[in-house]
């Protein structure tokens, strides 16, 4: 479904998305509690959602970016050795979706290494310009983004867990 903006038609998703991103950057001053049942959920949709269509990626970046603040947080119950494991299982697990699948527009990825911290690794993802960034993955990833996702766009900076 389409609506008129303006000159412009656009889908109601990407309308959507742009009302997303207008209340991340009204919301930046203080980080949102994350509560345990909200990780929870978070947790289930990326360990069996099936990213088929944009939505499911706008949820499955939502998802990890949300327990990615989760797991900072002193009282999580996210107890493991490596309490950030979800993130790079999660994200290899989007890879391998998205691998051999017919293109998902609107979805694009960008990996990148920050010299000023020490070559630490970044994986940035855009939705229709939603921008979610995941820090210190492997580098490994950057060989599995699949050919038709990869772009070059500037992150626009916005955290994002109010939003998730």
């Amino acid at each position: 479904m389409y609506l008129i903006e303006g000159d412009l038609m656009v889908s109601k998703f990407e309308k959507y998305v742009s009302e997303l991103i207008d209340y991340s950057k009204a919301s930046q001053e203080n980080e949102e509690y994350v509560e345990h049942k909200n990780a929870l959920k978070a947790y289930y949709y990326i360990t069996h959602i099936k990213p088929t269509q944009i939505g499911d990626l706008l949820l499955y970046c939502s998802s990890l970016s949300l327990i990615n603040r989760y797991v900072k947080q002193e009282d999580s119950i996210l107890i493991n050795k490596n309490k950030y494991s979800f993130k790079s299982n999660g994200l290899i697990r989007l890879m391998r979706f998205l691998q051999n699948k017919n293109k998902i527009n609107g979805f694009e990825m960008m990996f990148e290494i920050d010299k000023d911290k020490g070559n630490s690794t970044i994986l940035y993802t855009s939705v229709y310009g939603m921008h979610f960034c995941f820090h210190s993955v492997s580098k490994k990833l950057k060989e599995m983004i699949p050919k038709p996702y990869e772009a070059q766009f500037e992150w626009d900076g916005i955290k994002k867990t109010k939003m998730c």
